[in-house]
């Protein structure tokens, strides 16, 4: 995939991982790279209980890592003071309930994305067709459903202050999501761009490994009106900021981002809106509703159980059919077991393949793993019951493929290759897993439900 706006690597702005797992950009800014998307943290290292922030919560899994980020670097049991949302997506807040719980604290947000995040409206559809790249073929399978802190929630002042945050102010920079927002601190002119701009292909599966910096129009594949997406691009390149981080991709600093933004901004019908979309001749907007699918509710009571579009248990807008998870599953399994086969009986060709030489030993066990996993899911009568199997071997092979890409490994641009091949596969494996979790925390409240309220004999 060709980049939209090549940066030089010396514009990158973001110092190695520290001890807490992030990568600092200012004293008082650091971000945590989560697979496939930021998380950032505001306050100094120390500031204790309540004198920090959180912008944006991760992919789904993702609290016990931001925890322990947290805890590291502004002390243990620190809380933050809020968590500010630049908008809500599913990897902008896979972990935002239990964490919003857990710490008792506000979430601010723009008012246009609040349907989003009080369960009452779901995002549109994904477009898999645009960007040409692994994981804008997967996006349909991206869960587009709403969380629900609506007990928590507020919106962003109109004085456009983050309150939280003193010395900073929000945007709002819609496209990508019609509630989007920036932050921005004119001291310093650092700039917090959400997905309004990203500095990774984020539709390629390799670009997300390698994170080769470019400046990037927003995802693709969840951008619902391309006019506004344009605009707030214009708006972001008119800063001139000095740095700033983006939702996905590393940070840049300097002239190279500056000369980038308004090279994206000028050329952006040309090289960030693709020629073709069901949002480019209708987009999704909040003024007639469109950006806001409501016929899926998720907070509780939203919607009786005889409303249109509803069906027993609360369906995902994600969800395939009973019988295609089944049949992920058992795919996913013989997935593993050919693989397996190859990692055991083929260790050191694989091992040359993937750039990890040295490694045959680990690669056997892992294979081993995975065939016995796959057996177990074959020979069960519920197979995607067992994805959770499959979702902690992905954790195991991408540790192992993660450290090939340390520039002192000649082979990582084979690691990087491999793990732009599996990525796709762990994200099918996770959100099977999820699939089936959800299917069994509904069975579980539906027979709750039954026992509490019998049916007259």
């Amino acid at each position: 995939m060709a980049q939209q706006i090549p940066v030089d690597s010396a514009a990158v702005a973001d110092a190695p991982p520290g001890a807490d797992g992030t990568h600092e950009i200012t004293r008082d800014l650091a971000y945590q790279r989560h697979a496939l998307v930021n998380v950032i943290f505001w306050g100094r290292p120390g500031a204790g209980d309540r004198e920090w922030v959180l912008i944006d919560a991760g992919v789904m899994g993702s609290r016990a890592v931001i925890e322990a980020a947290a805890a590291s670097r502004f002390g243990p049991d620190s809380r933050p003071s809020a968590i500010v949302l630049t908008h809500g997506h599913f990897d902008h807040v896979g972990a935002l309930e239990d964490l919003a719980e857990a710490w008792d604290v506000p979430v601010f947000a723009h008012a246009l994305e609040r349907p989003y995040l009080d369960g009452s409206a779901s995002y549109p559809p994904a477009e898999p067709a645009v960007g040409g790249g692994l994981l804008a073929r997967l996006s349909p399978l991206f869960p587009r459903r709403p969380v629900d802190v609506s007990g928590r929630l507020q919106a962003l002042p109109e004085n456009r202050t983050v309150p939280p945050m003193p010395g900073w102010r929000w945007i709002h920079v819609p496209g990508h999501s019609v509630g989007q927002v920036a932050l921005w601190r004119e001291a310093d002119r650092t700039l917090i761009a959400g997905d309004a701009f990203v500095t990774t292909a984020q539709e390629s599966a390799y670009a997300v490994a390698v994170q080769e910096p470019e400046i990037h129009g927003p995802p693709m594949y969840f951008t619902g009106d391309w006019d506004a997406a344009r605009r707030s691009v214009e708006i972001l390149a008119a800063l001139e900021p000095e740095r700033a981080i983006t939702g996905h991709g590393r940070p840049l600093a300097g002239a190279a981002l500056r000369e980038g933004l308004h090279q994206l901004a000028r050329a952006f019908d040309e090289v960030a809106r693709p020629e073709r979309s069901r949002y480019r001749a209708a987009p999704a907007r909040a003024v007639d509703g469109s950006a806001y699918d409501r016929t899926h509710p998720r907070s509780r009571g939203a919607a009786p159980a005889n409303a249109p579009g509803f069906r027993p248990g609360g369906a995902l807008p994600w969800r395939m059919p009973e019988g295609n998870d089944r049949a992920l599953a058992q795919g996913l399994a013989w997935f593993g077991i050919g693989l397996g086969l190859v990692e055991v009986l083929a260790p050191a060709r694989f091992a040359r393949m993937i750039g990890r030489e040295g490694h045959e030993r680990t690669l056997q066990l892992f294979g081993m793993r995975e065939i016995a996993s796959g057996v177990a899911m074959l020979g069960s009568s519920d197979p995607e019951r067992h994805l959770g199997l499959r979702v902690g071997g992905d954790v195991l092979d991408g540790g192992l493929l993660l450290a090939g890409l340390r520039a002192s490994n000649p082979g990582r641009r084979r690691t990087a290759l491999a793990l732009a091949a599996v990525a796709p596969v762990a994200v099918l494996d996770a959100l099977g897993w999820i699939r089936a979790r959800d299917a069994r925390a509904r069975q579980r409240r539906i027979a709750r439900a039954a026992r509490r309220n019998p049916r007259p004999s």
